[in-house]
């Protein structure tokens, strides 16, 4: 029998050309699974990820944060160009675009200054105006720079409209660019303009610096009722002209915070905070935090890891960040965390997360970010949608620092002073709004 050579050749070719086919195929199928192309939050991204429009948008976010994060180990002239490329390649992209406008405006150089206006006009634009400015006060900042963000600002005393919410923090950027100078325009607006839409951020301001202002500017601002309850508003003029008089008449001062305090939960927190401020105790968040961070969690007391543990818990579920706690080192203390939570009186809180904890099964959660990520991405879409669901159902809200704050004052004596924190971390001491 007789084998026709040419057929063997055509169908040697075919299979080849199949062969070659498949094996591209193959090649392109375990790229499109495994070929990693960036990570978000640490978890490697491949290409059939990027159909999740989410995924896709978190890997840009990656990519932006990451152009600023070498932009910003430049000088800040050599920053400021290439941030302006950054932003042309990744300006549009959600958040990212924002903290690029942001690092603009934080440079501090005079070439800055012409992108004031455009940037504030754009998506988002005045905070990323007044955060930038904050940023650039943190460095060393031109002279151009300074004087032209003064006048900058001084224009969004005239209304809201210019910056929006961002404009309560206009007089602390002024009084740190330049107090001579801002001192008395912030002065004239808040004896003469009771009804100045900034009237509280500015009493407050100059008061925390101890610049003086006439004692009957806060006396009016009491002259309330000030043992009934009284609108939110009022409540906080109170707060703060209590705290500027505290150190005419203490016992009145603080009769009138506790009296806050305590009738009236939408302000509970800044009564709260002012009392702490006065008494010399850390804020949690602030202070605390700053010891727990530079000299170690064993370092604070029962009751200080208590409150410190409360307001981290109400940091991450105020940003919704329930989910959060399976990659983040402030999940390792989780038990400790729903315990601290029933310690300072929020029941609320204390049953959602022992909810939340019940979801890593009878033994709870682990007490490492490796272990209580594997079981999060071994249950995968399941992990997501109970975490969902438990958020559904314990919906209740409850101020977790303000209780956390009220517990610290009823211990003061489980707690370091504030003065001593400084001490220890050699920090400067404040100048003494209450012993002037």
């Amino acid at each position: 029998m007789q084998v026709d050579r040419h057929a063997v050749k055509i169908v040697s070719s075919a299979m080849t050309k199949w062969i070659i086919l498949g094996a591209i195929v193959a090649v392109l199928w375990i790229a499109w699974r495994w070929l990693p192309v960036g990570k978000v939050h640490g978890r490697k991204i491949t290409p059939s990820d990027l159909t999740d429009s989410n995924v896709k948008l978190q890997l840009q976010m990656s990519r932006a944060e990451s152009a600023v994060s070498e932009c910003n180990k430049l000088p800040p002239r050599d920053r400021l160009p290439k941030l302006l490329e950054t932003e042309k390649r990744f300006g549009d992209v959600f958040i990212a675009g924002d903290h690029i406008r942001q690092a603009i405006m934080a440079t501090g150089v005079g070439e800055a200054v012409p992108h004031f206006r455009r940037i504030l006009n754009g998506h988002h634009g005045a905070g990323s105006v007044i955060q930038g400015i904050s940023g650039a006060l943190a460095g060393h900042i031109e002279d151009d720079y300074r004087v032209q963000t003064f006048k900058f600002l001084v224009d969004g005393l005239k209304g809201k409209d210019m910056f929006g919410s961002s404009s309560e923090r206009i007089p602390g950027l002024l009084l740190e660019l330049d107090e001579a100078w801002a001192a008395p325009i912030l002065r004239e607006i808040c004896e003469r303009e009771p009804d100045h839409y900034l009237f509280l951020q500015i009493f407050a301001e100059l008061d925390a610096r101890g610049l003086p202002v006439d004692p009957a500017v806060a006396e009016k601002m009491l002259s309330g009722n000030e043992s009934a309850p009284l609108p939110g508003d009022e409540a906080t003029r109170q707060i703060v002209a209590a705290k500027s008089l505290h150190g005419e008449d203490s016992v009145r001062a603080e009769g009138i915070l506790e009296q806050i305090m305590k009738s009236q939960p939408e302000v509970a927190g800044d009564a709260a905070e002012a009392l702490l401020e006065i008494r010399d105790l850390p804020h949690p968040r602030f202070l605390l935090d700053d010891l727990q961070n530079e000299k170690g969690f064993d370092v604070l007391s029962d009751a200080e890891k208590a409150v410190w543990l409360v307001d981290r818990c109400g940091y991450y579920l105020g940003m919704d960040y329930l989910y959060r706690f399976d990659e983040e080192v402030e999940g390792d203390r989780l038990q400790e965390m729903q315990h601290a939570l029933a310690r300072v009186g929020a029941t609320k809180t204390a049953a959602k997360l022992e909810a939340y904890m019940e979801l890593y099964g009878p033994d709870g959660p682990p007490s490492t970010v490796a272990e209580r990520e594997k079981i999060a991405e071994a249950k995968g879409e399941e992990w997501g949608q109970s975490v969902s669901a438990l958020k559904e159902i314990h919906n209740s809200w409850e101020d977790v620092t303000a209780l956390a704050m009220q517990y610290e004052l009823r211990h003061a004596e489980q707690f370091h002073k504030a003065s001593e924190i400084r001490k220890i971390l050699d920090r400067p001491e404040r100048p003494s709004l209450f012993n002037r």
